[in-house]
């Protein structure tokens, strides 16, 4: 009976591994040369920004070394200012510049944006005053007016939000990024703050505008007629690259030259995270070179496909029993109507491979076109997407396998016949026994 099951029903196992981490391709190019940055993280958001899954790591270096990030800090002190603060209330509240916070900022060392002592800015400037030209003086004047005049609990609330993100090896400790031992963050914390930043957060449209604004006009009661600030991204501006929208630099002597940028051109999105670049003979324009180089890099080294067909089949080395084709490889291929976008390294297509996410059960006949099941999409260790598996062609149960089971089902009716008569005959006997005898008169 044993054997029968066998020939009508086969079970062909696949293992499968859980992969606990995105994708990351840093293992699988050949890295970007002439790149000076201690840390780097360049981000792909995938066709879906909201779904977080669909990110992928395109190359990284240092990617969770603590370092410090300068004035890259200011992303966080934008995200916490809009967090409390809607866009449109910032215009109607002003801040007053003090000679006390202009001579302090001075003694640090720290950039301003050059407002004069007594100036009355509204908080909406302070912002742009703090994104593009990065200063200090715009930068502490609203930290200090979002929790009326409390600064320590806007740093509070800074690392508040990094534990909300997840950014579990970011600490806070000024909202302008000058130089503290016990202030440091890493290329890929810093990757997932821009990303809420310019994306997630409620007011990402308004921080997004600011970021890719190249100069911005104030007008306040010491200068009525407007001064203008500029910003310090040169990718924006002396050091172009197309496509660019953001997002903010920082230097410090210890920090080295840092930058985080965000591309985008309509089909592909990515951040780029650059910590600690070394200053040479580009001595306050490293960040830019290395950023630039690595989009090009990645522009001159990955595509985006939206079919299968330069990508090999995914195939069992088992055959099915209740087929003829003993020993023959069964080929299962993604559904030819499934929308895809994946950008991946330029003739990787061959490397793709499908990692079914449970084990098959196939039983013949199968349809061609049937789904069998959902399957990873891999490159090496890295899942890069899902997809459904379809069989490439009709698997038909075999012809003596056809013939055993007519015989079975035949036997099958041979013995319920038999049992039929044979309940029949007992049936007979049990009446002719109870049945009375004739008394004689």
């Amino acid at each position: 009976m044993k054997k029968i099951i066998a020939f009508l029903l086969v079970i062909c196992t696949l293992s499968t591994s859980i992969l606990a981490s995105a994708a990351d391709y840093t293992s699988v190019i050949n890295p970007p040369e002439n790149v000076t940055a201690k840390g780097i993280y360049m981000l792909e958001l995938g066709a879906d920004i909201e779904n977080t899954s669909d990110n992928i790591v395109l190359y990284s270096k240092g990617a969770n070394d603590r370092l410090f990030p300068a004035s890259l800090t200011k992303i966080m002190t934008a995200v916490v200012v809009l967090k409390n603060v809607q866009p449109e209330n910032l215009v109607s509240k002003t801040a007053t510049m003090t000679s006390e916070l202009a001579a302090a900022l001075k003694k640090e060392g720290s950039s301003v944006a050059g407002f004069m002592p007594g100036e009355e800015i509204t908080l909406k400037d302070l912002f742009y005053g703090m994104m593009l030209p990065s200063g200090g003086d715009a930068t502490i004047m609203l930290a200090t007016e979002i929790f009326g005049g409390d600064l320590n609990k806007f740093i509070e609330e800074m690392n508040v939000t990094a534990k909300e993100l997840g950014l579990t090896n970011t600490n806070f400790v000024n909202p302008t990024g000058i130089h503290d031992e016990n202030q440091y963050s890493t290329p890929r914390d810093m990757a997932i703050l821009t990303e809420y930043a310019m994306y997630k957060m409620p007011n990402a449209n308004f921080f997004k505008a600011v970021v890719n604004t190249k100069e911005y006009t104030i007008k306040s009661n010491k200068r009525p007629s407007g001064f203008v600030l500029k910003t310090t991204n040169l990718l924006l501006t002396t050091i172009p690259v197309t496509n660019v929208n953001g997002v903010k630099t920082g230097t410090t002597k210890q920090a080295g030259e840092c930058l985080v940028s965000s591309y985008d051109d309509n089909s592909v999105n990515i951040i780029t995270v650059v910590m600690g670049a070394v200053p040479g003979k580009t001595a306050g324009r490293q960040a830019f070179y290395d950023t630039k180089t690595l989009l090009n890099y990645v522009k001159a080294n990955f595509k985006i496909i939206r079919d299968f067909k330069k990508v090999p089949p995914f195939t069992t080395d088992v055959a099915l029993a209740t087929n003829d084709e003993g020993g023959k490889v069964f080929k299962f291929s993604p559904a030819t109507d499934a929308e895809i976008r994946l950008f991946i390294p330029k003739d990787f297509e061959s490397k793709i491979t499908f990692l079914p996410e449970k084990d098959l059960h196939l039983i013949a006949p199968i349809k061609s076109k049937k789904e069998i099941t959902t399957a990873k999409i891999m490159i090496g260790d890295n899942q890069i997407g899902t997809t459904t598996l379809v069989n490439s062609k009709d698997i038909n149960i075999g012809f003596k396998y056809i013939f055993i089971g007519i015989g079975i089902i035949i036997a099958i009716i041979i013995l319920i016949v038999i049992l039929i008569v044979v309940l029949s005959d007992n049936k007979g006997k049990r009446k002719r026994k109870k049945r009375p005898t004739a008394r004689k008169n």
